[in-house]
């Protein structure tokens, strides 16, 4: 996917990527956006696991600069409705093992103490302060991982980049 997406950079770096009500980005925007977010994830913790992130959020452009950015570091990520309960949002945590949670609502997770929780604010105001776009080379195998899928019953299914690539190509 992110092979794709750096291809189609180079080819169009001015055509519009991401349209929304509020903003849109470029592809040359949205590969820049990303990196930094990819900075930010990873000056703060680094590539010491491969768990997933989860990803709490409204449906929003930052999303998909997150997402990218998620991907360019070779961790997954597991997308999860902002509704969820604590205890549902605690057997995902559970199951998946995952570490860090990005969420733009942070009150409701204070009690979770197995897992970092960045404000989806923070981050992006951490990651736009980043002066310098270091470009990420992770170049997944087919077969690792590139997101989860989960409902309230929790962990379900998880993708490869292998299936993702079928899928949207």
């Amino acid at each position: 996917i992110i092979s794709l997406f750096e291809e189609q950079v180079i080819k169009t770096p001015n055509n519009v990527a991401l349209l929304g009500e509020i903003s849109s980005y470029t592809y040359l925007e949205l590969h820049e956006f990303s990196n930094k977010i990819a900075n930010f994830i990873f000056t703060k913790y680094g590539n010491r696991s491969k768990d997933p992130i989860i990803v709490r959020l409204e449906r929003s452009n930052f999303n998909i600069a997150i997402v990218l950015g998620i991907l360019k570091i070779g961790r997954s990520f597991i997308p999860v409705e902002t509704s969820l309960t604590s205890n549902e949002l605690s057997k995902i945590i559970t199951q998946t093992k995952a570490q860090v949670i990005i969420s733009e609502i942070v009150t409701d997770l204070e009690g979770f103490k197995s897992v970092t929780v960045l404000d989806l604010e923070e981050m992006i105001k951490g990651a736009n302060s980043f002066n310098f776009n270091l470009e990420f080379s992770y170049n997944p195998l087919l077969t690792d991982i590139a997101y989860g899928i989960c409902n309230r019953d929790g962990f379900i299914d998880s993708i490869s980049h292998r299936s993702l690539m079928s899928s949207s190509v």
